[in-house]
């Protein structure tokens, strides 16, 4: 039996660094409990990761996504694998009011799955007679850009964009 010696992530790279191999001589039919903790996983990727799933030797899911510990009954020599993947976060953007329309890139998407850590640009198009104020984020401004290029992306996140009209802006 030999427990993971190197993580992967699921596009199949390996991690910087290796995992000694846990070697163990166990009896056919015993049990043994495999398990890795966020702090293994981070002292190797960085904050950000998560198990994507386990695998044996010949590439067999044998648990699944999110799971840190398990028990296997042996009945072979095998090779365990736990493989990683990038926390994924929802970035989203709306508008206050209906004085425009927004999106995400390039496309006309409001809401899409970033990778941990990843960015994005934003766009707002006021509609006619209004003009872009600024981007908020839980309430609080953060940009007069527009496009705005958001920063890394750790957390689900929804920026806001603020119109007025054309019209007062140029009174003031």
């Amino acid at each position: 039996l030999c427990l993971p010696n190197m993580p992967t992530y699921t596009d199949g790279s390996e991690v910087a660094g290796t995992i000694t191999d846990l070697r163990a001589v166990v009896r056919d039919g015993e049990e043994i409990l495999i398990s890795i903790d966020d702090s293994v996983i981070a002292n190797f990727t960085g904050e950000g990761y998560r198990v994507a799933n386990w695998t044996d030797k010949d590439g067999n899911e044998i648990a699944g996504k999110n799971v840190y510990s398990f028990t296997i009954t042996v009945n072979d020599d095998n090779t365990y694998k736990v493989n990683l993947e990038k926390d994924t976060y929802t970035l989203t953007v709306s508008t206050e009011g209906t004085m425009g329309t927004v999106h995400i890139g390039d496309g006309t998407e409001t809401s899409v799955t970033v990778n941990n850590g990843g960015t994005a640009k934003i766009t707002a198009t006021p509609n006619s007679g209004y003009k872009f104020v600024n981007w908020t984020l839980n309430g609080v401004v953060v940009s007069t850009e527009n496009p705005y290029n958001v920063p890394a992306i750790t957390d689900n996140v929804q920026y806001v964009a603020v119109f007025a009209e054309a019209a007062a802006l140029n009174a003031g």
